[in-house]
């Protein structure tokens, strides 16, 4: 499987931001441009924790909406087609992860 779509809404500096990968991509910007936000952004969704995520992970430091972190992953092999085919599309995997910031219990995540 590869990952070849990646959106992150009200992450850090990122409002919305959405980007179409490919086997090799180089990412240009100017300084304080995102580049490391979309990084820190890949790698908060494919963390199994949400250590990372605080206040300053959401945009303008606005806690009350959620952090929205979307990803599609092609290219499934049978093995992954066949365990995962009740949420695939023509294919395909797309999953979503809601990060929602609590002061009382620090924050959750929700997984669509």
């Amino acid at each position: 499987m590869k990952l070849r779509y990646f959106k992150a809404e009200r992450y850090r500096s990122l409002k919305e931001f959405e980007i179409d990968l490919d086997d090799f991509m180089v990412i240009l910007g100017p300084n304080n441009g995102g580049k490391s936000n979309l990084f820190y952004a890949l790698d908060l969704f494919l963390s199994s924790s949400i250590r990372g995520f605080n206040r300053e992970c959401c945009y303008d430091y606005n806690v009350t909406e959620p952090v929205l972190l979307t990803a599609r992953f092609e290219q499934l092999t049978e093995a992954e087609l066949e365990k995962l085919k009740p949420w695939t599309v023509d294919g395909n995997l797309t999953v979503s992860k809601e990060y929602v910031f609590e002061e009382s219990v620090r924050s959750y995540l929700k997984q669509a």
